[in-house]
């Protein structure tokens, strides 16, 4: 189980903290079957990002990237829906 939380990539900034939301997803991928877990859903997708965030952008782009044998779980919970970008309730 990987746990994605802002603490989990923070050491990086910008393009850093996409490469490190691509590397957790590589890593989860190669050690399947693997759950990737996002505790507070909001801290990624939340109603007052830039439309170009890395971060997000990232994290979008490697869950729309995951096939069904790849063997990866993403699970995004909240407890403010109401905060919550439209993205996150794509896919």
């Amino acid at each position: 189980m990987f746990n994605l939380t802002p603490a989990t990539i923070d050491a990086a900034t910008g393009a850093g903290r996409a490469k490190r939301i691509e590397d957790l997803f590589t890593v989860a991928k190669l050690n399947q079957p693997s759950v990737v877990y996002i505790p507070r859903l909001q801290d990624f997708f939340h109603k007052g990002m830039r439309p170009d965030d890395p971060t997000a952008a990232e994290l979008q782009r490697q869950i729309h990237l995951l096939e069904k044998d790849d063997g990866v779980l993403v699970l995004g919970i909240t407890t403010h829906p109401e905060l919550l970008h439209e993205i996150a309730y794509r896919r």
